[in-house]
């Protein structure tokens, strides 16, 4: 499920028409879709990453990463870069540059 677009749909209706009963209704909707999150889907939704996403998120954060961890990563890398149809360039990261967070 694409929890972003799901929360988007929801304040898309909202601003629609503002009456009472939508409002009411909005609030409803808003407060069953975030109970009905767990944590990690919460901070999906928090950092706007999808569950992919977020999975690969966590590994870039860790201090050191295994060997499957890193084949993951790389593996990732490749898929998005060329997915951009730009390659590395396109990201303004140089060749063996350090992300820092």
């Amino acid at each position: 499920m694409d929890y972003q677009q799901k929360y988007e749909d929801i304040v898309a209706a909202y601003n629609n028409d503002k009456d009472r009963v939508t409002i009411e209704e909005t609030f409803a909707k808003l407060t069953d879709f975030v109970a009905g999150l767990d944590a990690e889907e919460r901070r999906g939704v928090e950092e706007g990453l999808s569950e992919d996403e977020l999975a690969l998120f966590d590994l870039l954060k860790k201090e050191e990463l295994g060997k499957a961890e890193r084949e993951q990563v790389k593996q990732a890398s490749r898929e998005q870069t060329w997915r951009s149809g730009a390659g590395i360039k396109s990201t303004g990261l140089e060749v063996g540059a350090s992300l820092h967070y």
